[in-house]
């Protein structure tokens, strides 16, 4: 595994695996974050906690009966291995659900892919590809802690699928400004930001995957963001969105804007 930014640790003691917190009226723990993104009364739900790649989410859905959960890889060879999170940080990876449903989409785009995760988490995105054959790929973690989990989820994955970890690299780096290209050009481009960001930071960061993909017009970008987002960059085609309801994750499927294939 290439390091950049820090040694690997196979199971670094800031890590823990993801565990969901079931929320009812009677909790006594307020979900940090909660009145920045879902302005809504809190108690009235019993729903999970989650984490983004650097903010909390909720997960709506109302859920009476949930309980504690583990955050594991959802397909492929590596399917039901741990994925580790930074202990005490608000950090999710997407949902189970939510990557089963993503790489559904994406069907054999996946295998023998390169990809980047941006603002990687614990790196779900891409350690899902890597379970369901990509070739390889590149996380982009602002979070020293996360980015640490990062490399322990690569190894254990790796471990799984029978692979060395030299194909993978992990970039402490904020995902907004990190220098992009003079490495394989990605089939692949995965982002969650914070959703508190999104409007910010989308514009710049399509027009820079423009540049960097310019040598290939079918790479895919797949995009999580809340349902209240719509998201037009200029030069690009929302191809799919999977997920709908506000203040709730879809995922969407961007392609260059022009005569390429489908998502």
């Amino acid at each position: 595994m290439l390091e950049l930014g820090g040694s690997s640790l196979l199971r670094p003691p800031i890590c823990a695996e993801f565990s969901a917190k079931k929320i009812t009226k009677a909790s006594s723990v307020r979900p940090l974050g909660w009145r920045k993104v879902f302005p809504l009364k809190w108690a009235e739900y019993a729903g999970v906690i989650g984490t983004t790649s650097h903010e909390p989410r909720i997960d709506l859905q109302p859920s009476p009966a949930a309980g504690p959960t583990a955050m594991r890889i959802s397909g492929g060879v590596a399917r039901g291995i741990t994925l580790l999170v930074p202990k005490g940080d608000a950090v999710r990876p997407a949902t189970d659900g939510m990557r089963q449903a993503v790489f559904s989409s994406l069907g054999s785009r996946v295998s023998e892919a390169w990809f980047l995760d941006l603002f990687a988490g614990s790196g779900a995105y891409g350690l899902e590809a890597a379970s369901r054959g990509a070739a390889g790929g590149v996380f982009v973690e602002q979070s020293a802690k996360a980015a640490a989990c990062v490399r322990a989820n690569i190894a254990a994955v790796a471990k799984s699928i029978g692979r060395g970890t030299e194909a993978f690299a992990v970039v402490k780096a904020d995902a907004r400004n990190v220098p992009l290209g003079g490495g394989k050009v990605p089939d692949l481009v995965f982002i969650d930001p914070p959703y508190e960001i999104i409007p910010e930071v989308a514009p710049g960061l399509f027009q820079r995957l423009s540049e960097l993909l310019a040598s290939k017009p079918d790479a895919v970008v797949v995009f999580e963001y809340p349902g209240e987002i719509e998201l037009a960059p200029p030069g690009w085609e929302l191809r799919k969105r999977l997920g709908k309801g506000a203040r709730q994750p879809t995922v969407g499927f961007f392609l260059r804007a022009g005569p390429v294939a489908a998502a």
